[in-house]
């Protein structure tokens, strides 16, 4: 049996696309779904106009306490926060934390937006009920997909937007 190699050839030939406007054009964002683009810096958002000139106007921004709640990123624990644990409804209660407020346009805080261990394994969101405000505290529910209660000596650590 014999074996034959044949050759090949690769050519590379250079392709014009079209003029820096059409490029232009052509990697912006379509102006049905988003009119402007934008940007955010220290400053405030500027707007970068969608016209092939690229015009920068001046935009509204996000405004200092939208930059905050974005940033804000709070470890609470059973260490060192006060709680109060209920193993026969499955939840704890940390005292005198706050849920962030999310500002006007922002969405609501789910479950998804929070981490939570205990003994330093994860608790999955499904394992959750609600992460909500009650009066004073932040209590974390846990339901049956958690397979066990939590109990007093248990480290629980939450993660997410808490105002201490």
């Amino acid at each position: 049996m014999n074996k034959f190699y044949s050759k090949s050839a690769i050519n590379f030939g250079i392709e014009l696309a079209g003029t820096l406007e059409n490029l232009s054009a052509l990697v912006r964002t379509p102006e049905k779904e988003a009119s402007n683009r934008f940007f955010d810096d220290t400053q405030g958002r500027t707007t970068i106009n969608q016209n092939i000139t690229q015009n920068i106007v001046s935009g509204s921004g996000l405004t200092s306490d939208e930059r905050t709640y974005l940033a804000l990123s709070t470890i609470i624990d059973t260490n060192n926060n006060a709680n109060s644990i209920n193993t026969s409804s499955n939840y704890i209660d940390f005292l005198n934390i706050s849920l962030a407020t999310p500002p006007t346009g922002f969405p609501a805080l789910e479950v998804e937006d929070f981490q939570v261990y205990i003994n330093g394994l994860v608790v999955e969101p499904s394992a959750i009920s609600s992460i909500a405000q009650n009066s004073n505290d932040v209590r974390i529910q846990f339901n049956s997909g958690l397979e066990y209660s939590i109990v007093t000596g248990m480290e629980i650590v939450a993660i997410g937007k808490f105002i201490v």
